[in-house]
């Protein structure tokens, strides 16, 4: 009777033991499911904010508007830029500035989720997690760092962006380590208030602790000149592309996921 006792206890107390490990699974998964939710939830928030913005402001040029063309003597690889890049957009820049008066351009990369408008403030963390409008995400915005005095002006214009796992923001930047990527993708575009430039990629690649890739201010040509050596011989494709102290240029900086520190960089310099 004993024996049966002790069973009949241990049975027992197996039994509540096995309940309060489904309990607590069952709470692991009910917390990890709402993160996830929480997670996509954003995604599909950000995602439709920037949908909206970009129907508001964006439309096409006609193609009768023959002065909007880009001009056909530029090639890239072989193909006319006008060939390339096909119709051109214009944005309502008014209606941006109303959104958020920290706009100052918008940039695109054809055939990629790279679509969006950028701002500059005075503080590089604010749009980590914040939205064009304001709203808390952490998708964020697209913005030129604080430290560039002229946007587009200045040699070196370094522009952040998030690698969304949703593949948001600038996350396609990371395939700029294919050719065949770069090949089928040769230009970025910005749109500002006041025209439309055009970049030509000249090197890629990723770096970790290293400032060399945000360099702004050049004592001369030749330093500079050397920056541009020094950069494009990083570059873990072979473009082509020359560059020299006449060029104007953009670094488009994002992080990797692989380490908390590396950054996946992409140079082009401007042809129109």
């Amino acid at each position: 009777m004993e024996k049966k006792s002790r069973k009949k206890k241990a049975t027992s107390i197996g039994s509540v033991i096995r309940g309060m490990i489904f309990v607590v699974a069952l709470c692991v998964f009910c917390y990890s499911a709402f993160q996830l939710y929480q997670i996509f939830s954003n995604y599909k928030k950000s995602i439709d904010e920037y949908n909206d913005i970009k129907e508001q402001v964006q439309h096409t040029v006609g193609e009768e508007e023959e002065e909007q063309e880009f001009p056909s003597e530029i090639y890239i690889n072989g193909v006319s830029l006008s060939e390339l890049l096909g119709k051109r957009y214009e944005f309502d820049f008014d209606k941006l500035l109303k959104i958020n008066s920290e706009v100052v351009g918008w940039i695109s990369i054809k055939d990629t989720t790279i679509d969006y408008p950028m701002v500059q403030t005075t503080d590089n963390e604010k749009y980590l997690r914040q939205t064009l409008t304001g709203e808390f995400n952490n998708a964020g915005t697209i913005f030129v760092d604080t430290n560039v005095i002229n946007p587009f002006e200045d040699r070196n214009t370094v522009i952040h962006g998030h690698n969304q796992r949703s593949k948001q923001m600038f996350h396609d930047l990371i395939y700029y380590d294919d050719i065949s990527f770069y090949q089928e993708h040769p230009v970025v575009v910005i749109y500002t208030p006041t025209e439309t430039m055009v970049y030509e990629v000249f090197s890629a690649y990723s770096h970790r602790s290293e400032l060399t890739p945000y360099k702004l201010g050049f004592a001369n040509d030749s330093q500079y000149e050397s920056w541009l050596q020094e950069i494009k011989a990083k570059s873990v494709i072979d473009t082509g592309v020359e560059v020299g102290a006449k060029d104007k240029i953009i670094t488009l900086s994002t992080c990797t996921n692989d380490w908390e520190d590396e950054r996946f960089v992409v140079h082009a310099r401007r042809v129109y």
